[in-house]
C-alpha cells in the first residue's frame, strides 16, 4: 500500500516466498524460486518506481525462506544494514550481501527444515526453529551453532528474541510457547493457553506484551 492505494509488483516467472523492506524503505528484497524450476532467486526492487534493480539466481534447491536484516553494533552510527539472513529449503541458513545479493556465509546443513529465524544485534546471534522441535542459536559471523534448546516435541514454527536479547521465545505445533533465558541454561518457562498449533509470535515495541496466533479447529478459519 502507498498513500492508501495498493500497488502490484511484477514478479513474473517467480513464486514468492518472502519479502523484506530495507530500513530506509527505498528497496524491497523478494525471495522465492522460479515458477518452472527448483532454483532459488533473490530480487531487489526500487520502491520509487518498483523497477527491478538486481537479480540473483541461486543454486538448485537453495530457495530462500524467512529473512532478517543483520544490524551490527557499528550500525549505531546510523549505517544501514549491509547484509541479511535467510533460511533455505536445503536446511541451511545463509548470510547475503544486500548490495550484490551474493552469499557471504552459510551454515552446515541440518537434518530438518528451518521454519523461522530471528536475529539479536545485542547478542550477535541468530535463532532458528526446526521441524523436529529444536531451537538453535548461531553466531551471526560464523553461522556455527552456539546453543541447542531441545524443549519442543513437535515442529517449532516461530522464534523471537526480546529487544534486549535476554529472552528467546518459541512457538510450536504442540500448542505452547516456550520462553528461554538466552544468558543461562535454565529450563524454559511455558505458556500453555493455546488449544491449537502455534503459527507466529510477536512482541510489542516496548517489549511489555507478546502476541501469538494459532491455527483454528477443523471447519473454521485460521486467526
Amino acid at each position: 500500500l502507498h498513500e492508501g492505494r495498493s500497488r502490484v509488483l511484477d514478479a513474473t516467472g517467480m513464486i514468492v516466498r518472502r519479502a523484506l523492506f530495507t530500513a530506509d524503505g527505498k528497496e524491497l528484497i523478494v525471495g522465492g524460486r522460479f515458477a518452472d524450476s527448483k532454483h532459488g532467486i533473490l530480487r531487489k526492487y526500487s520502491t520509487a518506481d518498483w523497477s527491478l534493480l538486481s537479480e540473483k539466481q541461486l543454486p538448485l534447491g537453495v530457495i530462500p525462506g524467512d529473512m532478517r536484516f543483520v544490524t551490527r553494533s557499528s550500525a549505531s552510527r546510523g549505517d544501514a544494514p549491509a547484509e541479511f539472513l535467510t533460511s533455505c529449503e536445503d536446511f541451511r541458513i545463509r548470510r547475503i550481501n544486500l548490495k550484490s545479493l551474493e552469499v557471504v556465509a552459510e551454515s552446515q546443513p541440518f537434518r530438518f527444515r528451518l521454519n523461522a529465524i530471528d536475529y539479536s544485534p545485542t547478542l550477535g546471534r541468530v535463532a532458528a526453529g526446526l521441524s523436529d522441535g529444536q531451537v538453535l542459536e548461531f553466531d551471526v559471523e560464523t553461522l556455527r551453532v552456539q546453543k541447542e534448546h531441545p524443549g519442543h516435541r513437535l515442529k517449532a514454527t516461530s522464534v523471537l528474541y526480546s529487544n534486549d536479547g535476554s529472552r528467546l521465545w518459541s512457538g510450536s505445533h504442540e500448542n505452547r510457547i516456550l520462553c528461554w533465558n538466552s544468558q543461562t541454561d535454565k529450563p524454559p518457562k511455558a505458556l500453555k493457553q493455546h488449544t491449537e498449533k502455534i503459527r507466529h509470535v510477536a512482541f510489542s515495541s516496548d517489549g511489555s506484551l507478546i502476541a501469538s496466533c494459532q491455527t483454528s479447529p477443523p471447519g473454521t478459519k485460521d486467526m
